[in-house]
C-alpha cells in the first residue's frame, strides 16, 4: 500500500471534490430554482414533472468528464508517479487543510493521502527506534506540541520572521527537549486521543533517557486532544505529565463550528438551498467535534497544572467583541473554560492576549513569558 501521497494524488481528489461538490451544487440549485418557476405551468399543462432538457445533457456531460478525467489521473497516481505532495511548503499546507476538511473521508477512502500522528522532525516521521539517533542530547524533560484543525507541525514556526524564535527553540534553550507532533484534525478528536495516549507511551518507554517530566502544549484542538487523553489514559506517562498548556482550544465549543451546524440545518429546509447544506454536512467529525467541546467529565488527573491561553480581537477577554468575534474562532469564555451556562473548568492559571487572533496564539511574545514562568 502507498503511503506517500503526490501532487497527482491531489489533483484526482481535487477533480472527484469539483464533481461532488461544485458541479453538484451548482447543478442542483439550478434545477431547483427552475422547478419552482416552472412547476405552476407544468400544472397548467398537466405534466407532474420537468422534462429532461438541453441543461439536464450539459451537467451530465461536465460530470461525466470530470469523473472521466479524475479515473484517469487515479490510475497514473497508483502508480506513484510524480512529485511527492508533501516536498513543498505549500503542498504540506493543502494536505494538512485537506485532512482538517475531510480527515474521516480520507482514511477510509484515500488511507495514503490520510495523515497518521507521529513525531515529527526535519519535515519526516520518526519511529521510537529512532528517537536515539534524532535526540542525541535527548533530557529527562520532554515538552510535547499538537498543533490545531487544519495545521501541521510547521504552524508552529508562525512569525518567526518577526519574532526570531519559537515556542520549541525557547523551550529547548531551558533544558526541555521538544517534540512536535502531526495529526489528522479531521478525525474525531476521542480517535486523536487515543493515538495521542499510544504514541505518548511509545515516547515514555523508548525515550533515550528516564522521563522525570512532561509539559503538554496543544493550540486549538490540540488541546482537546491533549486533555481527553489525559484523561482516558491510565498509561505511566500520564504520571510524569506536570503541565497541560491550552492555546485557543474551545473547551466550550466553537461559535463558529456551532454556526455551521446551524446554517446547514437552515439551508436544508429550502430545495434551492439544499445542496450547500451538503457541503457543510461533509464537514469532518474533527469540526464537529468543535461544536460543543468538551464535557466537565473528560477531567484533568489532578496532578496536572492546567494552563488556559484565550485571545480576542478586542482588548478585554469580555465585552461585546470578545463575545461576538472572539480571536476570529473562539471566544474567550470557551478558552478559558468560562461560557455562560457550562460548568466552569478549574485552571492553575489563565492568561489573555488582548489584540490578537487565533493563530496570534502560536507564536506570541507574551506567551513566551508565561511558559518561562510556568514550566520552570
Amino acid at each position: 500500500m502507498r503511503t506517500t501521497p503526490t501532487v497527482l494524488d491531489g489533483l484526482a481528489l481535487l477533480t472527484a471534490t469539483a464533481d461532488d461538490l461544485v458541479v453538484a451544487t451548482v447543478r442542483d440549485t439550478h434545477l431547483a430554482i427552475v422547478d419552482r418557476i416552472t412547476t405552476p405551468l407544468r400544472g397548467a399543462t398537466g405534466l407532474e414533472q420537468r422534462p429532461p432538457g438541453i441543461t439536464d445533457l450539459v451537467y451530465t456531460i461536465i460530470g461525466g468528464s470530470l469523473r472521466g478525467a479524475g479515473k484517469a489521473v487515479e490510475a497514473v497516481a497508483s502508480t506513484g508517479l510524480g512529485p511527492r505532495l508533501e516536498g513543498h511548503a505549500s503542498g504540506r499546507f493543502v494536505s494538512a487543510a485537506v485532512n482538517g476538511l475531510i480527515g474521516e473521508e480520507l482514511a477510509t477512502d484515500r488511507p495514503h493521502m490520510g495523515i497518521r500522528m507521529s513525531v515529527r522532525l526535519a519535515g519526516r516521521d520518526l519511529t521510537y527506534t529512532e528517537f536515539g539517533s534524532a535526540f542525541p542530547a535527548a533530557t529527562g524533560n520532554v515538552a510535547v506540541l499538537l498543533h490545531g484543525l487544519c495545521e501541521d507541525e510547521s504552524a508552529w514556526s508562525a512569525h518567526r520572521d518577526r519574532l526570531g524564535t519559537t515556542y520549541a527553540e525557547e523551550l529547548t534553550k531551558a533544558g526541555w527537549t521538544v517534540l512536535t507532533l502531526r495529526s489528522n484534525s479531521g478525525l474525531p478528536v476521542a480517535t486523536n486521543a487515543g493515538t495521542f495516549d499510544h504514541l505518548m507511551h511509545r515516547v515514555h518507554t523508548h525515550w533515550p533517557v528516564p522521563v522525570e517530566r512532561m509539559a503538554l502544549i496543544g493550540h486549538s484542538q490540540g488541546g482537546l486532544v491533549m486533555r481527553t487523553a489525559t484523561a482516558m489514559s491510565d498509561a505511566p506517562w500520564v504520571g510524569t505529565v506536570t503541565d497541560l498548556v491550552t492555546l485557543g482550544t474551545p473547551h466550550h465549543g466553537s461559535h463558529i463550528a456551532r454556526a455551521a451546524t446551524a446554517g446547514s440545518g437552515a439551508l436544508q429546509r429550502l430545495p434551492e438551498t439544499a445542496a450547500f447544506a451538503r457541503i457543510l454536512e461533509r464537514r469532518s467529525v474533527g469540526i464537529r467535534d468543535l461544536d460543543k467541546g468538551l464535557p466537565l467529565e473528560v477531567a484533568v488527573p489532578d496532578h496536572i497544572r492546567v494552563r488556559l491561553v484565550s485571545a480576542s480581537l478586542g482588548q478585554r477577554a469580555s465585552g461585546w467583541v470578545a463575545t461576538a468575534a472572539g480571536d476570529l474562532l473562539v471566544q474567550p469564555q470557551s478558552a478559558l473554560g468560562a461560557r455562560k451556562g457550562r460548568r466552569p473548568l478549574t485552571a492553575t492559571n489563565t492568561l489573555h492576549l488582548g489584540r490578537a487572533h487565533h493563530f496570534s496564539l502560536l507564536n506570541d511574545p507574551r506567551i513566551h513569558e508565561a511558559l518561562r514562568e510556568w514550566l520552570a
